[in-house]
């Protein structure tokens, strides 16, 4: 839209042969903007979800509407040292689980120490106003390192501490790491590995006899895509997550989940903005709580078309 501003929208149909799950139409919204002032920059995003998915968290088709708001600005002091700065908001409504409105800022002070290595010093401060519980209070410290090593190799790491107050009751506040990095290395030019790693709390959809959950999630996911016979292409993809849930008393809901994925799929162009795919999903959960326990296999196949 004009030299400032990109929309995108995107609905997915989902059609199922269980009368245990109902048909859903999602839909995906997103506007992002930007301009430059002098040494400034500053940036808009606004993205709306509505889903009927099945959740890992939930264990149920599960009703959602996420609406997320972002206000940035970044200023380049000199040559080396610069300043991000961002305003978030978030609004998650789920039918029939917790819904919650979130607002958080966030500050980084990056230096560039030579041009393909930089890091940078950050602190977070967040309130969550949840439906049902006690709300929260958060502050994160992190550092974050960016190193390109070579064309071919590349680097992100982050992380902290993160402090959680509950205003809401007694309970004493938690203290969380928080972290995450990926490795990038593309060997060839239609060849790219990357591995992420990632440990996060966040609001959980769920509740405890009317207190709120915290989810602390650690995830291991690795990614492959690999080019075949010229235009077929390959991606792979892999996971282990172990996801901890804990009441806003500090005390153990006595539910860990330990959450494996894989995914396959082969994907082929026509008439330069259609694609073709087939596609291999396995997941499964292994719980503490039985009823959430589940394996899952999937085949299929997508036709897409870009205009």
């Amino acid at each position: 839209i004009g030299s400032h501003w990109t929309l995108d929208y995107t609905p997915t149909w989902r059609f199922y042969s269980s009368d245990q799950f109902q048909n859903s139409l999602d839909h995906n919204v997103r506007l992002i903007g930007g301009t430059a002032y002098e040494d400034w920059f500053f940036g808009l995003s606004q993205t709306y979800a509505r889903s009927s998915q099945t959740l890992v968290e939930t264990g149920t088709q599960t009703d959602q509407q996420i609406y997320s708001t972002t206000l940035n600005a970044s200023y380049q002091f000199n040559s080396k040292m610069s300043l991000d700065a961002a305003v978030n908001q978030n609004i998650s409504s789920a039918e029939q689980f917790q819904s919650s409105i979130e607002w958080s800022t966030s500050d980084w002070l990056n230096y560039q120490f030579w041009p393909r290595l930089n890091a940078g010093l950050g602190v977070t401060f967040g309130y969550v106003d949840v439906e049902t519980g006690s709300d929260m209070t958060y502050e994160r410290f992190q550092g974050r390192i960016n190193w390109r090593a070579t064309d071919k190799f590349s680097l992100q790491v982050h992380g902290g501490m993160e402090a959680r107050q509950f205003l809401s009751t007694d309970a004493d506040g938690v203290l969380n790491p928080v972290a995450g990095g990926v490795i990038q290395y593309q060997p060839f030019d239609f060849t790219r590995l990357s591995l992420n790693v990632d440990r996060a709390v966040a609001t959980s959809l769920l509740t405890t006899n009317s207190q709120s959950q915290l989810t602390e999630s650690t995830s291991f996911t690795d990614h492959l895509n690999q080019r075949l016979f010229k235009k077929v292409y390959l991606d792979l993809d892999g996971g282990y997550h172990i996801v901890t849930y804990t009441a806003a008393t500090t005390v153990a809901t006595d539910r860990e989940d330990d959450y494996f994925t894989f995914n396959a799929r082969l994907s082929y162009p026509f008439l330069k903005r259609g694609t073709v795919a087939a596609f291999y999903q396995y997941s499964d959960n292994s719980s503490t709580i039985e009823s959430f326990t589940y394996s899952s296999s999937q085949v299929g196949f997508e036709v897409g078309y870009r205009f």
